[in-house]
């Protein structure tokens, strides 16, 4: 892993964002009624790595506690405000550390969070397109970001196991 990469990481764990990973920037294809590509190049010119960093927002307080500088929360369907604030506070982790370090940074909510995440090795898909991941199950939100640097990434394949078997997303 790149020393940059291997050190972005490492804050952002120290500082409290749950899971990060790095993927490449490899158009993402969504699949739907109609199939829609996205091209993290288009975000950022240069782009050269897709950033994925995860959250907890398991809902027992007493297993996460809020500490300054490091907020958890509860995430439901009206608690938009926690989720806002902890991607925030994620973006802002990630874009000191590479800005510092000569590099542009963009947050961006184009690009599928969680196929970015399985993507990047953080998890995998479960069914009802819930991504699972080793520690915190699914209890995760996530926050993706496109940068210039040229960090070490890695490259998953999506599998979607579903009533009608298994398939394969690039």
């Amino acid at each position: 892993m790149s020393k940059i990469g291997d050190r972005l990481k490492k804050e952002a764990i120290a500082a409290g964002i749950d899971l990060i990973g790095i993927t490449s920037t490899e158009p993402f294809v969504i699949q739907g009624e109609k199939e829609r590509v996205v091209d993290p190049g288009e975000i950022l010119k240069d782009t050269r790595s897709v950033i994925v960093g995860g959250f907890s927002i398991y809902n027992k307080l007493d297993i996460l506690p809020s500490e300054p500088g490091r907020p958890r929360g509860r995430f439901s369907s009206y608690g938009i405000r926690v989720y806002m604030q902890m991607r925030a506070y994620t973006e802002k982790v990630i874009k000191q550390f590479l800005r510092k370090e000569g590099f542009k940074v963009v947050s961006t909510m184009k690009i599928p969070a969680k196929l970015a995440a399985v993507r990047a090795g953080l998890g995998k898909y479960g069914k009802n397109a819930v991504v699972l991941t080793e520690r915190l199950g699914s209890w995760v939100m996530w926050e993706t970001l496109v940068t210039d640097a040229p960090l070490d990434y890695e490259d998953h394949s999506v599998k979607i196991s579903g009533l009608w078997g298994v398939r394969y997303l690039s």
